[in-house]
């Protein structure tokens, strides 16, 4: 019975967080920009790629690449998402920043 209970307790809590994570109205937090330096994508394919790797996270409002200086600055939703999840999809999209600078930090809601 007392496991039974746990299991239920621990589904309620995984479905609600997964609710949380993919609601797509306006949540409280605040609207983060970060750079992400030493990306490789000098070629426009990369570029292209780049853009194309990071318009289907989820919390992601802008991206921005310097190709001279191989810096990817992104604007997110820091409510539903974190600069390092950001730097973990970019390594597997086969781009690997080397430095994560958060440069500016809006609250809003």
């Amino acid at each position: 019975m007392v496991r039974n209970i746990a299991v239920v307790f621990a589904l309620v809590v995984v479905v609600f967080g997964i609710s949380q994570l993919f609601n797509t109205r306006e949540v409280t937090g605040g609207q983060v920009t970060a750079a992400f330096s030493g990306i490789d994508a000098s070629c426009e394919t990369c570029s292209v790629n780049l853009h194309t790797a990071l318009s289907n996270i989820i919390g992601i409002k802008q991206t921005r690449f310097d190709r001279s200086k191989h810096v990817l600055t992104v604007t997110f939703n820091s409510s539903v998402m974190k600069a390092s999840w950001i730097a973990h999809s970019l390594e597997a999209a086969g781009f690997h920043p080397k430095d994560v600078e958060i440069i500016e930090q809006k609250q809003t809601g």
